[in-house]
């Protein structure tokens, strides 16, 4: 009897251990074209403590353009994303937009391939655009004034490159943003810090501009005052 029950938690034991020892490769196959050279890619989840750039979760670069990192051995359910080192790196979906944490169970040996779409601090290179003209803009704005689309759908970043608005033919301002079709943005317009924001004729603050992006290709703005422009 004795010999049946020390077999019996052998074989727990072995079954347990080798449970735990599944181990999973993680491989990126293809990064967004304006992944900016140099930088690193991490693996951010729920086994560390979603901490965006832990460098014992930092992927290698293969030889063949690849990345990849192998998972300590374990098993469960596993939540994770991809990072450049910090949240506003993020990997995002082909128009921006942030994505469900993706997930896995590890089960078994297993090589797991993913496609990273785009950057949250890139501006997305595949995907349908809409066209936003500045048709009206206050006389007194600076000849060589920056003007930035400022908005929920960057978090409200200033000085965002990536969003900073371009003379076109006509000589006016005009920027193309993803078609994020749907969604519901709120924007204000400025020329970099907060204190050159938009405001109304008499100078006074103004709610936020909303915008749902719908099917329309180009989109026309007046703006009526600057903030410091008097």
């Amino acid at each position: 009897m004795r010999k049946v029950l020390i077999n019996h938690v052998l074989l727990i034991i072995s079954v347990l251990t080798v449970m735990s020892c599944h181990r999973v490769v993680i491989v990126v196959d293809e990064v967004p074209e304006n992944t900016p050279p140099g930088e690193v890619i991490y693996f951010a989840s729920n086994l560390n403590k979603w901490d965006p750039g832990d460098e014992r979760y930092q992927l290698e670069l293969n030889t063949d353009s690849t990345w990849q990192i192998s998972l300590p051995s374990g098993f469960g359910e596993i939540e994770y994303k991809f990072t450049r080192g910090g949240w506003l790196s993020v990997e995002t979906d082909r128009c921006g937009k942030d994505i469900d944490n993706r997930t896995f169970l590890i089960q078994k040996d297993d090589t797991i391939h993913h496609r990273i779409e785009s950057w949250h601090d890139q501006f997305p290179l595949k995907c349908e655009g809409v066209v936003l003209i500045l048709d009206q803009i206050p006389e007194n704005t600076p000849p060589d004034a920056d003007i930035y689309f400022v908005s929920s759908m960057r978090d409200w970043w200033i000085y965002d490159k990536n969003y900073l608005m371009k003379r076109n033919a006509e000589g006016l301002y005009e920027l193309r943003i993803p078609r994020r079709t749907g969604e519901d943005i709120e924007f204000k317009f400025n020329r970099g810090p907060w204190s050159t924001v938009e405001v109304d004729e008499e100078g006074n603050d103004i709610e936020n501009r909303h915008m749902t992006i719908g099917n329309a290709d180009t989109l026309y703005f007046k703006i009526e005052r600057w903030k410091d422009r008097r």
